[in-house]
């Protein structure tokens, strides 16, 4: 059969296919091309409906080719809007270039329905325009039958309940296009899904004895939905395993669910054991309805099994509620605490005290002096309020709360500001002692540096100094006796220059005296020497000693001065860190009164 730019309009049919039919095939060829297919009805399929082929001759290809066509508002009262097929080779059709807009089906698939697998019988639908199609006024494009189902519920993988618990679950309804099926008209409503129970380990000698029972362990689709929230398990303590099935249906689907293992213990210490029909339940005790169990109290059992009387059950308060109905809060005396609290804070306070008069009276002596004796002072102020803080922790109000609050962090907050500056002076300002691995993360720029560039150029110096000072021993020790006076003259000079650099003096007094020893030495030697060289040779060798010296010294006052550098850096570094600190710490302090404010508009009752 083939058609070719036709116009099928305003057809109806009280069966299938509104405009064509094609059923009880034997070998099928339809060739269907350009064709116009609008506002045609039927039971199902609107506009096209393929039935099932005779016979089961699969050597017999068909020939299906739908090209080019419009299939637009058509309509279905079950299946099927434009199209319905329930073709067992309709995967060999070509389909291609086909507008399918604005279609409708009463049941499912608004614009095509497939009835058997889609994975064996669907044609290629992705070159083709199909939108727009709906069922009772929802988008339904295309589906077909149910095809799997699906749990929703996230189980663990060791599963265990009580006996008489519930153990909710839900599960989803999908077709072979992995579409949800909305089933609006709850067309298959009457599909039940059930869930049954065995135990793990069957006991073929135990087969009539039950050992459990469920309740709301059967449940229909709703909007492609099975909630079984009211499944609950009745059982003897063992393990089980779930099984599920599908009832009410005629054709297959798949429950892509796999068994589920479930262990059910007995009861809880507070419930109490009760049997019906060898099948064990728990019951919770109940008690007067003078015993607030919903708010302050909790039902205790008086019996372990089987019996659950409420004028025998025990009506027991809550933590923090007593009275003969639970209706009195109790307080806790915190008396003794805040006693002990108050005989400790006294004798701390008291050795701080002790502690600080001892400083203040011995501020003058070096080791408080070089520590800082304010800093001492603030430290100690710090500790003073944080055990201070402690007076109130028993606080039963907000004011309480607000003075623990503030005294206990501007406490910790002083103590870890005098840390603080401890600390970072001591990485600017400290020498590092070389010998020391300990102490490697000080950086070059410290003042060790300083102190070791002088140490190395008193060195060098001292050395050019002995050298020197052979030349003019051996050169000028007979001037010398003849002529004292010049002795005299040049020696000051010679020291003056060794005397000039206070710093190096100070740091390292060796080598000063070495050479100040070397050049009485020298004097001594003179009365000996021979007067042969003459007074003006003399000069001139002294001159270029002194030179020497001279030229040494500037170099060393020059790599000095570099130095000094790096030192001034260290105390500039130094004097911003506390800089930073009477910017910040007042900040701080702000903060915690705005918060205790903040918090006191909030009109917030605290009690503990």
């Amino acid at each position: 059969m083939t058609i070719s730019n036709s116009n099928f309009s305003n057809n109806y049919c009280k069966s299938n296919g509104g405009a064509i039919c094609i059923d009880n095939i034997s070998n099928l060829y339809v060739n269907l091309k350009s064709n116009l297919f609008e506002n045609n009805q039927a039971i199902n399929g609107g506009a096209l409906y393929f039935g099932d082929k005779i016979g089961n001759n699969l050597n017999i290809d068909p020939y299906i080719n739908i090209e080019n066509n419009t299939f637009k508002r058509n309509l279905a009262e079950n299946f099927g809007g434009a199209i319905y097929s329930k073709y067992t080779q309709m995967e060999l059709a070509v389909f291609k270039k086909n507008e399918i807009t604005f279609n409708e089906a009463g049941i499912m698939g608004g614009g095509i329905y497939i009835e058997n697998s889609v994975n064996k019988n669907l044609m290629n639908l992705n070159d083709s325009i199909i939108e727009n199609n709906t069922v009772n006024s929802y988008i339904n494009n295309f589906t077909s039958k149910p095809s799997y189902i699906l749990l929703n519920t996230t189980l663990n993988d060791n599963i265990s309940i009580i006996t008489g618990d519930y153990f909710p679950l839900n599960f989803t309804l999908f077709d072979e296009f992995d579409n949800l099926i909305e089933d609006i008209t709850k067309y298959y409503s009457s599909m039940t899904l059930k869930v049954s129970m065995i135990e793990k380990e069957n006991n073929m000698k135990n087969l009539d004895k039950i050992s459990f029972k469920m309740m709301g362990n059967i449940g229909s689709f709703i909007k492609g939905r099975c909630e079984l929230t009211n499944l609950r398990i009745f059982a003897n303590p063992n393990t089980y395993i779930l099984k599920f099935s599908i009832e009410n249906y005629n054709n297959d689907i798949n429950i892509n669910v796999n068994n589920v293992e479930i262990e059910v213990k007995g009861c809880n210490k507070d419930q109490i054991k009760m049997h019906n029909k060898n099948i064990l339940y728990c019951e919770n005790p109940i008690c007067k309805s003078t015993c607030p169990t919903n708010s302050t109290a909790t039902c205790k059992p008086y019996y372990e099994e089987s019996i659950n009387d409420r004028n025998l059950n025990r009506c027991e308060c809550l933590q923090g509620w007593g009275g003969e109905y639970c209706e009195n809060r109790v307080f806790l005396d915190f008396s003794i605490l805040k006693n002990n609290i108050s005989s400790i804070f006294i004798l701390i306070s008291f050795i701080i005290l002790v502690y600080v008069l001892f400083i203040i009276l011995n501020r003058k002596q070096n080791i408080i002096k070089d520590s800082g004796f304010y800093k001492i002072l603030i430290f100690c102020t710090g500790l003073f309020f944080f055990f201070f803080s402690l007076l109130f922790s028993t606080y039963t109000n907000y004011f309480e709360c607000s003075l623990n609050f503030f005294f206990k962090h501007v406490g910790i907050s002083l103590m870890l500001v005098i840390y603080y500056i401890f600390n970072s002076i001591g990485v600017e300002l400290g020498i590092l002692n070389e010998k020391d691995e300990k102490f490697k993360f000080l950086s070059t720029d410290t003042l060790s540096d300083s102190i070791r560039g002088s140490k190395t150029n008193l060195n060098e110096y001292s050395k050019s100094s002995g050298n020197q000072f052979s030349i003019f021993s051996s050169k000028t020790n007979l001037a010398f006796k003849s002529n004292p006076l010049l002795y005299e003259e040049i020696h000051p000079t010679i020291t003056n220059n060794l005397d000039n650099n206070n710093t190096d003096s100070i740091i390292n007094k060796k080598y000063e005296t070495e050479i100040k020893e070397k050049v009485k030495s020298e004097k001594r030697s003179i009365d000996d020497l021979n007067s042969e060289y003459s007074s003006s040779s003399l000069i001139l060798n002294i001159s270029k000693s002194n030179g020497n010296i001279n030229e040494k010294y500037t170099e060393k006052t020059s790599n000095q001065k570099n130095k000094n550098k790096a030192l001034i850096k260290s105390v500039k570094n130094a004097h911003v860190m506390f800089l930073e600190i009477l910017i910040f710490y007042p900040i701080f302090f702000i903060v915690i009164i705005i918060t205790i404010g903040i918090y006191k508009l909030k009109d917030v009752s605290y009690t503990e």
